[in-house]
Order: structure tokens, then C-alpha cells, then sequence
């Protein structure tokens, strides 16, 4: 059997896990396994975990009377990647592999897995969902007189967006060149002296400001023709008294109340989704103890559900604002979308699905939260799902 090449590393985006949501065919094979970031006697540790992973797919495959050859072609990648060395070597904290017809896709993420596979006609994603909770995206903008810098980044992620047909690349672009002739001469002379007063020229303070203002300005012009239509926090990465000047000429409405008080030249990518995240984190984390409180308060109201047939109607209409799952657990069962009917089973079968997974990927389908909680960490004791709707529906009399 010949399958396409589509291996992937690196962090998984939003979009990737949509377009791995809508795949609905035969024997996807989706794998979680925890790895470790260096280290010789690791790196053999985690191929020997692989091994034993794809000899229990192997089995798996037997059940649909697949013959040797068609399994081991068909499982060909994954091998290919046990046997690389050199693969293993450059891991994370979680490794997330998605095979099937059309080839494999792998992720390294700096988040940690419970070892897993699933085989079924659709990827299993519950795993990662949560990333995009505390990992929602946020703009970054780093500036100064001789840059702007403008990033898109999320807790473990970060790109820089090209904006030079949009915006100044500096001062200069916006007053030429003379600028820096100005400021040569309104700096002080050995003596102490001001150049410009030695030469009469009083202004020369006021129109660098008037020229540090249409910079300025020329920046915000830029940035709201990119930004119209979004409503994602932007985080200011700047000195102090930039700050103040963007903020008097700046139309975006969603820049972040904090900013990194810092110039942010000569730093390196890294160190700015550092410094960023620091001042974010606060920010996303608040929505998870927001959607906790409400549903501690709420629990006894139509805006709380904790079956799975309620649950998961819920889930495939949109109504489900935050879905907390217990991590270490799932629910083999059916569900008819068309009857709404919920079947839960006490084991896997061929004929079943994970219902937790098929919750999650709905939710987070339709713009809800998904968090994947410890036992002793759920909002609810005794409940390993808990749905917080978007609106209520009282129950049918």
C-alpha cells in the first residue's frame, strides 16, 4: 500500500487539530506516548516503549484479518521512526503521532502524556485539546525607535507576523533620515552644552516628540488595517515612555492592561515569548478558575450537566461553554446523534467509541474550553465529566 509522506514536527496548531477532527475514515491510529529531552539511555528507553506500542498495534490489526504484509506496510512509518535515532533524540515532554491512510503526522509538545493508542475511524484528541485553553493565542508587539516586531504567540508557540508593507520599520521610515541628525545635535557637547541651543535652535525637543508621535501614529495606521477584525489581547513590549506615546494614538481595543517594560532590541525570540507569557499567564489561566467557580455555584441548575446524555447532545449543538474531563479516565460507548440516545459500555469493543474524546472534540469544535483535570482537582467530586452550558434548557416535563 502506498502512502503519502506528512510527517510534521513541532507544536500543534488550532487549525491542525480541526483538520484532524473532520478525518472520518478506516483505521486511524492515534498514539500519546510520554518522552524525555536528552540523554542516551532515554533516548533507548522511549524506542523500546515505541516497540512495544506498535507490536500491540500489530495485534490490533490481526482482528481485521489483515495479513503480516499489509500490517507491516501499513505501519511502515511508525517503524521507520522507532528505528531513528537521531528522532528520538530531539523530543520533548509528549510525543502525539496521527496515522493513516494518507501518512503520518507527529508532534513533539512540551506537555506529558499518558501512554495510550487508540485505533478507530477517527483520530483520538482529547490529549491535546487542552493546550488551546491556556494556550490561547495573543499578539505581541515589540517595539522601539529603530523596529516593530509584531508576534503571534501562545503559552508554548510564537511566530513573528511580517508587517513591513503595513508599518514603519523605524522613525525614520516616517520622518527620514534627518531625525537622527537631529538627535546627534540635541545631545550634549563635552562641554554639557545642548548642540541645538549653541546654534539657536530652541524646537528641536519639541519637534522630535512631533516626529516620535507621527511614528507613532503611522505604527497604529499599520496594525488596524491587519487587526480589524480580531479580538485577540495584545501584549506592548516596549520602554516606559513609548508606552505612554502608543497609548495616546492607539485605536486597537484589545491590548492587554499589563505590557514588559523593556526594550526589546537585541533580544532573541525566545526571550521575548518568555518575558510575554510571564505577563499573560495570569490572563488565561483566569478563565479555568472562572468556569470552576461558576460551576460550583451553579451545580444545582440547568447550567450544569454531569451525564453523558446530556452531555453530549449538548456538545454536537454548541451548547457546551467549558467541558472538564477527568484526565486519567474515559467511556466506551454509542451515541445516536439522530435518536440523541447515549449508550455506555463497560470495556472497549470494535463497535464502540470513546465518549469523552467524541465531548471534547465538540466542544472544542463549537469554541468551548476543554480542561483535563486529576481526579481530586474536578469541580465536582464523584464526577468524571462536568458540562457548564452556554445557555440552559430545563428538562423535558
Amino acid at each position: 500500500m502506498e502512502m503519502k509522506e506528512r510527517n510534521t514536527t513541532g507544536i500543534i496548531s488550532e487549525a491542525k487539530v480541526r483538520e484532524l477532527a473532520k478525518v472520518h475514515q478506516p483505521f486511524c491510529v492515534s498514539i500519546f506516548l510520554p518522552t524525555m529531552r536528552t540523554g542516551i539511555e532515554i533516548e533507548k528507553k522511549q524506542q523500546i516503549r515505541f516497540k512495544n506500542i506498535l507490536k500491540a498495534l500489530k495485534e490490533e490489526f490481526k482482528k481485521y484479518e489483515w495479513n503480516e504484509k499489509k500490517i507491516k506496510d501499513y505501519l511502515q512509518p511508525l517503524t521507520d521512526l522507532m528505528e531513528d535515532g537521531n528522532f528520538w533524540r530531539r523530543q520533548l515532554d509528549g510525543l502525539a503521532l496521527f496515522l493513516n491512510a494518507d501518512g503520518l503526522e507527529y508532534f513533539s509538545l512540551p506537555i506529558r502524556f499518558r501512554e495510550s493508542y487508540y485505533v478507530h475511524d477517527h483520530f483520538y484528541l482529547k490529549p491535546v485539546l487542552s493546550l488551546f485553553n491556556n494556550d490561547r493565542r495573543f499578539y505581541i508587539l515589540a517595539l522601539n525607535l529603530k523596529q516593530v516586531k509584531l508576534y503571534e504567540a501562545s503559552r508554548f508557540s510564537i511566530n513573528e507576523i511580517k508587517i513591513d508593507d503595513l508599518v514603519p520599520k523605524n522613525v525614520q521610515d516616517v520622518v527620514g533620515y534627518d531625525y537622527e541628525q537631529k538627535t546627534l545635535q540635541s545631545r550634549p557637547d563635552q562641554g554639557g552644552r545642548m548642540k541645538d541651543a549653541m546654534h539657536g535652535h530652541g524646537s528641536g525637543k519639541d519637534d522630535k516628540d512631533e516626529e516620535i508621535t507621527a511614528f507613532m501614529q503611522a505604527v497604529n495606521n499599520g496594525l488596524t488595517e491587519l487587526l480589524n477584525n480580531e479580538e485577540i489581547p495584545l501584549l506592548l513590549f516596549t520602554e516606559a515612555q513609548h508606552k505612554g506615546e502608543l497609548d495616546k494614538v492607539f485605536d486597537y481595543k484589545y491590548v492587554y492592561s499589563d505590557y514588559v517594560q523593556r526594550n526589546p532590541e537585541g533580544l532573541d525570540i525566545q526571550t521575548i515569548h518568555q518575558l510575554a507569557w510571564e505577563k499573560m499567564e495570569p490572563y488565561f489561566m483566569k478563565s479555568l478558575r472562572e468556569y470552576y467557580d461558576q460551576i460550583k455555584e451553579k451545580q444545582a441548575t440547568d447550567y450544569v450537566a454531569k451525564n453523558y446524555a446530556d452531555i453530549l447532545p449538548a456538545a454536537f449543538e454548541g451548547r457546551v461553554e467549558a467541558l472538564f474531563l477527568n484526565e486519567g479516565k474515559e467511556q466506551y460507548g454509542s451515541y445516536d446523534g439522530q435518536a440523541h440516545n447515549v449508550q455506555l459500555d463497560s470495556e472497549k469493543t470494535d463497535d464502540n467509541a470513546a465518549l469523552m474524546n467524541m465531548a471534547a472534540v465538540q466542544t472544542f469544535l463549537h469554541n468551548g474550553a476543554v480542561f483535563l483535570l486529576d481526579s481530586e482537582n474536578m469541580p465536582l467530586e464523584e464526577s468524571d465529566i462536568i458540562a457548564l452550558y452556554r445557555y440552559a434548557i430545563p428538562d423535558k416535563v
